[in-house]
C-alpha cells in the first residue's frame, strides 16, 4: 500500500502547474522559451513513496529514474512503483528538458540536462541519491556523474555507453515522420498510427512515439508536446559523448545492463567503459532497446539498486532471489537460506553468462563437470518443487498481477493459486530441470532424444486414376445431399442470469456477484450480450432453429470448447457440471441424428491440463474423460467410449455411409498444455495418437471409405507445437484421396485452411489437397463420396433479440455464393486466397464474416494495434497453413515473419514481454524442437540463447508469462 499525503510546494515560476493528491504526486512544469543555454529547466516530476516512512527515511538513499529519447516519466510508472515499494525508499521520476511536461529549451545536450538534473537533487535535498537512466537518460547520469556532482552514491546505467557514436539515422525519421503527424491536423490516434505505418514497421515503436500526442482543447487536433525542431536540431549533439577518460572518471559503483539484443552498448565498448568507470559491473539481459529491457530490469536491477542502496559489501551481484527482502532468511530448504542456495548457484553454475569484474574478466566454466553442475541444478528443481516455494512464487504472482493490473484483482487472486503450482512443477521438470539446465550450460552433453523428422508412412496402395474420381463439379440433382451441422465453441454459462452488469471488467460478466438490476451500468440482456458467454436459452433457441432449415439432419459434429471461461474459477466439478447440463440439451434435441462430439481445451481444470498416461502420478485427466464417457454413450459405440476412457479420442465406422469419423484431442499438440513439455523424451507421440490416426486411415482406405477429421484445433495451426504440424501435414499428404472434410474450432472465427501436399522430389509447386473449415455452420455434402458440396452460416443479433425478447435466426452467407466458387475443392480455395491478394472488397467481405459481428469487431480477424497491411499478410499465410516448416510458403518472401502482435497498453515495456506467448526466458515452441536436437544449436548454427542467469528471481517472471501469456491463454 502506499501511503496518503498531501504536499504544498511553491514555485519562483508562474507556469507551474502542482496536482495535490494521494502519492504518487506530480509537478508539472512546462514552459517554453528559447532562453539563454545557462538556464536550468525547473523538471516535471512524480514522487513514489515507500510504503513505510520512518524518522531515519530522509538517510536511505533515494532513487531517481531518468528516461530516454523521446520518452517520459511515464514510461517508468508502473516499475517506480515496485521500485518504491520493494527498495522502501523515495524514487522520483522525471521528465528531462523538452520531454513529457518538463520546459521547452533551446539548448539540448547531455551537459545541460545534467546541470538540470543537479539542479532537482540540490532543490530538494536529496543527500543520498542512486541515479537510474536508460538510452539517453543513461548518458545523461554518466554526465552526471562523471562531472562529480554531489550527492550520487551509485550509478545505473541501462543500454547505454560512453562512446562518441553518429546518432543513427533513424531518429532523424521519426523526427520527420512525427513533424508530418502534425502537419496532417489528425484528430484521432489511428489516423496518426496509419501515417506513421507507411515509415515506421515496427508497431511498439510507433506506440511509443504516440505517447507524446496530446489533444489541443482548442482545436481539438493532436499535437507533440515535445519540440520536434530543437530535439531534431540536436540529434547529432546527441550522438556525441563530451568526456575523457584521463581527466574524468567515476570511482563508486556502477552497473551497466546491456540489452543482447540492442546495438546501443555492444561487448566492444566494455574497455571504454571501463576507463571512466573502473568499478563497473557489466550484465547482459536477453532484451532489446525499447521495451524488453526496462521490464526485465525489474527483475535483474532491483536486488542489485536493493544491496546497493544500502551500501551492502556483496562482491557478485544478481544472485537475489526475485522474493520480498524480508522474506530471504526466512526461506529454508536443506538447512541452507535460499540466498546461500542462490549464491551455490551463481557461483558454481552461472559463471557462464556475461558478468564482468572491474579487472575485465569473464568468468567462465571450463573444468566444472557434469556430475558436479547436475547435483548443484538439481537442487533448483527441489526447490521448486516445495509447497513453501510455491506458495511465496502465488503470492509474489498475484502481487505483480495487481500491480500491472494484468487481470482484475479478483481473478488474480483466484488464477495465481490455481496454475501457479502446476507451472511451477512443469518447469521444474522441464526448463529448469537439471539435465536441460547442464545441457544448455555446455556442461553436460545434450541428451539424445529419438525423434523423427518424417514418421514412417504406409505406401500408397495404388494411384488414383482421376478418370474415374468423382468430383464435386458435376450436379448433384441426382445424388441425395446430406445435411451435416457443425457445432464448436459453445462456452455455454450456467451461472448466466439477466441483469447482472454485462461490464464487469473481468473475462467473463453477466453473472453473481457483479452488480446486479439498477446496480448495473450495462444490465446483462435475455438472450446474451457480447461481452459474456451464452446462456441456455440462447442455446436452446439455436437447436429449435436448425430442423427449420432442414427437415432431415444427417449428422451433427461438435468440435469442442463448451464450458465458459472462467477459468479462474473452474474446477472437475463444475467442468463435470457444464459438459454434463450441456449433454442434457443435446439429449433433448438430438433424437434421432447421430451425434459425433470431441473434447477443446476448456473441457478440464485448470484449462489446458492434459497430461499423458505416462506422467498420471503427477497429475491425471481420468476424472475427465471417465465423465464424457458416461455422458456421451448415447451416441457412440462401446468401442469409442473405450477409447474416449483410455485417451479422450476416438473412430467411429458409419458402414452405411461407406465413412469413418476420426475424433481427435488436439490437446496433446496445443502448446498452451504444459504437461507435454516434461513427457518423457521418448514419448514424441503422446498417447501414440499420430500411429493411431494412421491405423485407423489405413484401414478406411484399404476398406475404400472416405473419412472425416474432427479436431478442436487445426491440424496445421500456430497454437501447435511445430513438430506436430509436420506430422499431420505428412499424414493428411499421404491420405489426401481418402480424408475429404477436416472440420476443427477453437479460433472463435469463421475461416477456413488450405492444406498443401508435403514437399518430395517431383513436386515443389504448391498443391492444394485439402481444406480444414474453422467455425460453426449447416454443411452439404456429396452422399456417395462424401465431399463438401457447400456450407451455410447462421446468426442472430443479439441486441436485436435483447429489444425484441426473441432471437431471430438468419442465413449470414453460404460459400459458394459469397464467393463465386464453382465448388468447394481445395483448388478453388487456394485460388480464392490469390484473389483476396488482389482484390481489397473480396478480402475485406471476408474478414466481416470471420468476426461474424461488424459492431463488436470492425477489423475482422485483425489484432489490437495491427496495421491493415499486416493483418492481411498475416490472415492469407495462415489460410495457406504456413504453420508447417516444409509447406510452400512457409519460407514464402510474402509470408516469412507473419507472427502475433500482442496488443500494448499504456505500460507498454511490461506486456510486449508478458503479453507474448513465447515467453522472455524460455521459447516453447524452440524448448519443445531443440529438446531433441542433437546438436543443441538453432539452424544457423548459434546457440540458442536460452540464459542461466538469474534462475530463482526468473521463476516469476515465468510463470506469470506463461499463466497470462496473452489473451489467447484465456480467451480460446
Amino acid at each position: 500500500m502506499f501511503r496518503s499525503r498531501t504536499i504544498i510546494c511553491s514555485s519562483p515560476f508562474p507556469s507551474t502547474k502542482l496536482s495535490l493528491r494521494k502519492q504518487p504526486f506530480t509537478i508539472s512544469n512546462r514552459k517554453h522559451s528559447h532562453n539563454h543555454p545557462s538556464e536550468i529547466a525547473k523538471l516535471s516530476l512524480t514522487r513514489y513513496d515507500p510504503p513505510t516512512i520512518h524518522e531515519k527515511s530522509h538517510e536511505s538513499p533515494s532513487l531517481i529514474i531518468l528516461h530516454g529519447l523521446f520518452g517520459s516519466k511515464q514510461n517508468w510508472k508502473s516499475l517506480a512503483k515496485i521500485f518504491a515499494q520493494r527498495l522502501n525508499t523515495h524514487v522520483f521520476t522525471l521528465d528531462l528538458r523538452n520531454h513529457g511536461d518538463s520546459p521547452h529549451l533551446s539548448v539540448h545536450n547531455y551537459e545541460v540536462m545534467a546541470d538540470d538534473v543537479a539542479a532537482f537533487i540540490k532543490e530538494h535535498k536529496l543527500y543520498k541519491t542512486v541515479v537510474m537512466g536508460h538510452s539517453m537518460g543513461g548518458r545523461v547520469a554518466m554526465a552526471m556523474a562523471l562531472r562529480q556532482v554531489p550527492h550520487i552514491e551509485k550509478l545505473v546505467v541501462v543500454d547505454s555507453s560512453p562512446i562518441n557514436t553518429r546518432m543513427p539515422s533513424i531518429f532523424s525519421t521519426y523526427v520527420d515522420v512525427m513533424k508530418k503527424v502534425e502537419q496532417a491536423g489528425v484528430v484521432k490516434l489511428e489516423k496518426a498510427d496509419k501515417i506513421m505505418e507507411d515509415y515506421i514497421d515496427d508497431v511498439t515503436i510507433r506506440q511509443f512515439l504516440l505517447t507524446n500526442l496530446k489533444k489541443d482543447p482548442d482545436t481539438g487536433l493532436f499535437k507533440f508536446r515535445i519540440p520536434l525542431n530543437i530535439l531534431g536540431d540536436s540529434l547529432e549533439k546527441l550522438g556525441g559523448f563530451p568526456f575523457d577518460s584521463a581527466h574524468h572518471t567515476f570511482h563508486k559503483k556502477t552497473l551497466f545492463v546491456a540489452g543482447t539484443k540492442s546495438n546501443y552498448l555492444l561487448s566492444k565498448d566494455y574497455p571504454t567503459i571501463r576507463t571512466f568507470f573502473p568499478n563497473a559491473v557489466i550484465a547482459e539481459l536477453d532484451a532489446g532497446h525499447w521495451g524488453g529491457i526496462l521490464f526485465i530490469c525489474n527483475f535483474y536491477v532491483l536486488p542489485v539498486i536493493s544491496r546497493i542502496a544500502t551500501f551492502g559489501n556483496k562482491q557478485v551481484v544478481f544472485t537475489g532471489p526475485l522474493l520480498p527482502p524480508q522474506s530471504q532468511d526466512s526461506f529454508i530448504t536443506d538447512k541452507k537460506s535460499l540466498q546461500d542456495l542462490d549464491n551455490e548457484v551463481f557461483n558454481e553454475i552461472l559463471p557462464s553468462v556475461s558478468l564482468y569484474t572491474n579487472r575485465g574478466d569473464v568468468l567462465r566454466t571450463e573444468g566444472i563437470k557434469c556430475n558436479i553442475c547436475q547435483s548443484i541444478a538439481s537442487k533448483i528443481e527441489q526447490f521448486m518443487l516445495l509447497n513453501k516455494t510455491q506458495d511465496i512464487t502465488v503470492k509474489e504472482g498475484i502481487l505483480i498481477c495487481k500491480l500491472f493490473n494484468l487481470q482484475p484483482h479478483r481473478v488474480c487472486e483466484e488464477l495465481l493459486p490455481k496454475f501457479g503450482p502446476w507451472a511451477m512443477i512443469v518447469l521444474a521438470k522441464s526448463v529448469f530441470s537439471a539435465e536441460n539446465l547442464c545441457s544448455k550450460a555446455r556442461l553436460c552433453p545434450k541428451p539424445d532424444f529419438d525423434k523423427p523428422e518424417v514418421i514412417d508412412l504406409p505406401p500408397p496402395r495404388q494411384p488414383v486414376d482421376s478418370s474415374t474420381t468423382t468430383t464435386t463439379n458435376e450436379s448433384s440433382a441426382d445424388d441425395e445431399k446430406m445435411w451435416v451441422v457443425h457445432l464448436s465453441d459453445w462456452h455455454f454459462d450456467p451461472e448466466y442470469s439477466e441483469g447482472y452488469e454485462a461490464q464487469c471488467g473481468e473475462p467473463v460478466c453477466c453473472r453473481p456477484p457483479n452488480a446486479f438490476g439498477d446496480q448495473a451500468t450495462t444490465p446483462a440482456g435475455k438472450w446474451g450480450n457480447y461481452n459474456c458467454d451464452i446462456p441456455k436459452r440462447l442455446i436452446e433457441s439455436m437447436l429449435e432453429f436448425m430442423p427449420t432449415v432442414v427437415p432431415k439432419i444427417d449428422y451433427i459434429l461438435s468440435t469442442g470448447d463448451l464450458p465458459p471461461h472462467d477459468v479462474w474459477a473452474e474446477t472437475p466439478s463444475t467442468i463435470e457440471k457444464t459438459t454434463s447440463e450441456t449433454s442434457d440439451i443435446w439429449r433433448k434435441f438430438f433424437t434421432s441424428a447421430p451425434f459425433f462430439p470431441i473434447i477443446g481445451n476448456h473441457e478440464s481444470a485448470p484449462v489446458n491440463s492434459f497430461p499423458t498416461s505416462s506422467i498420471s502420478n503427477i497429475s491425471s485427466v481420468s476424472w475427465l474423460y471417465n465423465s464424457l464417457s458416461k455422458q456421451w454413450n448415447v451416441w457412440l459405440s462401446e468401442d469409442a467410449l473405450e477409447s474416449i476412457e483410455k485417451r479422450g479420442f476416438y473412430s467411429a465406422r458409419l458402414p452405411k455411409d461407406n465413412l469413418r469419423i476420426i475424433g481427435l484431442n488436439t490437446n496433446f499438440w496445443y502448446k498452451f498444455n504444459w504437461w507435454m513439455l516434461i513427457r518423457p523424451h521418448e514419448e514424441w507421440d503422446p498417447e501414440h495418437m499420430l500411429k493411431w490416426v494412421i491405423d485407423e486411415l489405413d484401414k478406411a482406405e484399404e476398406l475404400g471409405e472416405k473419412v472425416w477429421i474432427l479436431g478442436h484445433m487445426a491440424a496445421v495451426s500456430e497454437d501447435s507445437f511445430p513438430s506436430f504440424n509436420e506430422y499431420f501435414s505428412q499424414i493428411i499428404a499421404r491420405y489426401k484421396d481418402t480424408i475429404v472434410g477436416q472440420f476443427y474450432g477453437h479460433t472463435h472465427w469463421d475461416e477456413f485452411q488450405v492444406i498443401y501436399d508435403y514437399p518430395n522430389a517431383e513436386n515443389h509447386e504448391p498443391r492444394p489437397i485439402g481444406v480444414g473449415y474453422m467455425g460453426p455452420s449447416l454443411t452439404t455434402f456429396r452422399n456417395k463420396t462424401k465431399q463438401i458440396i457447400n456450407h451455410y452460416t447462421y446468426y442472430v443479433d443479439i441486441e436485436e433479440a435483447n429489444r425484441n425478447n426473441q432471437p431471430e435466426w438468419k442465413l449470414l452467407y453460404d460459400a459458394k455464393s459469397l464467393y463465386n466458387l464453382q465448388d468447394l475443392e481445395p483448388q478453388s480455395w487456394h485460388d480464392l486466397s490469390e484473389r483476396f491478394l488482389n482484390d481489397e472488397d473480396e478480402y475485406q467481405t471476408f474478414q466481416r464474416i470471420a468476426s461474424r459481428n461488424q459492431a463488436l469487431n470492425k477489423y475482422g480477424s485483425c489484432r489490437a494495434l495491427e496495421s491493415r497491411k499486416q493483418c492481411k499478410k498475416r490472415i492469407i499465410c495462415k489460410l495457406r497453413s504456413t504453420f508447417s516448416k516444409h509447406g510452400p510458403y512457409s519460407s514464402n518472401e510474402f509470408c516469412e515473419g507473419q507472427m502475433w502482435v500482442p496488443h500494448l497498453p499504456e505500460d507498454w515495456f511490461l506486456t510486449a514481454t508478458l503479453g507474448k506467448k513465447l515467453n522472455v526466458l524460455v521459447d516453447m515452441d524452440k524448448f519443445e524442437e531443440e529438446g531433441y536436437n542433437k546438436s543443441g544449436h538453432d539452424d544457423d548454427g548459434e546457440s540458442d540463447g536460452f540464459t542461466l542467469e538469474g534462475l530463482p528471481r526468473a521463476i516469476v517472471r515465468l510463470i506469470l508469462g506463461l499463466v497470462l501469456g496473452g489473451d489467447d491463454a484465456i480467451c480460446r
